[in-house]
């Protein structure tokens, strides 16, 4: 296994030796500073940085493949990186049947992107069609097609 911690890339016999090296030689030496970030190559919040020391300490879990997180249910083997993981898992123990998952059709968003979307066509159908009226009726008309602006 090997660390990809940036510019380190010692080589490691076991996910127990490469998380202990991580937390060690990466995670606790930033303990003194004021953010946090991750920097091992290829993060998707590579040098993002955090507040928290907490948070980059369970983060490099899913780095290193340390799951110390077991399920606590009898003859179950599932283990997670995270807390939130393992709390995610153990409710489907306890579901007999599991409710369909709704199908999303190509036309189905969040009420927040259909608003967005429906502001979008109302301001390119007002550009493409202006009055024509005098100046009176051409300014509010370019007040109107600009939602949420103050004037």
């Amino acid at each position: 296994m090997e660390c990809k911690w940036i510019s380190c890339h010692e080589v490691f016999q076991s996910v127990v030796e490469l998380s202990e090296h991580v937390r060690t030689a990466h995670v606790e030496p930033m303990s003194t500073h004021d953010v946090f970030v991750c920097l091992w190559e290829g993060c998707k919040v590579f040098d993002k940085p955090s507040l928290s020391h907490s948070w980059l300490s369970k983060h490099v879990n899913a780095h290193t493949g340390v799951k110390p997180f077991k399920c606590m249910i009898s003859g179950c083997s599932m283990t997670f990186s995270s807390r939130e993981g393992l709390a995610r898992h153990v409710p489907s123990h306890f579901n007999d049947s599991k409710p369909a998952k709704r199908q999303r059709s190509e036309n189905d968003s969040s009420p927040k992107k259909v608003m967005k979307k429906k502001k979008k066509k109302i301001r390119i159908l007002r550009q493409a069609k202006p009055p024509a009226q005098g100046w009176s009726a051409a300014c509010n008309y370019h007040l109107i097609s600009l939602p949420f602006q103050k004037v």
